[in-house]
């Protein structure tokens, strides 16, 4: 169990307040197909045009199905991963 106590006057003052915008992003990954004698490689678009904005003060929510991309969304914007287009 975690507790966290805070006393005294606490001001939310001089805080960064940051807009994050993502247009186009277009992420293809190259994936390898066949078998071990007739390797394929084919590319596999992840996401296409996406695009969006997350402004200071709201909460954005990012929701789908399982393997719609949300984790590569994320780690688009964050730079884990590089994208193949947009900005």
């Amino acid at each position: 169990k975690m507790s966290l106590k805070i006393e005294g006057n606490v001001k939310a003052t001089n805080c960064l307040r940051l807009r994050l915008e993502w247009q186009n992003i277009r992420l293809v990954k190259t994936v390898q197909e066949g078998n071990f004698f007739r390797p394929k490689n084919s590319q596999k678009t992840i996401l296409q045009d996406i695009s969006g904005v997350a402004e200071p003060g709201e909460l954005l929510s990012i929701m789908g199905p399982s393997g719609g991309g949300k984790t590569s969304l994320l780690n688009s914007l964050s730079k884990r991963i590089s994208i193949t287009s947009g900005k």
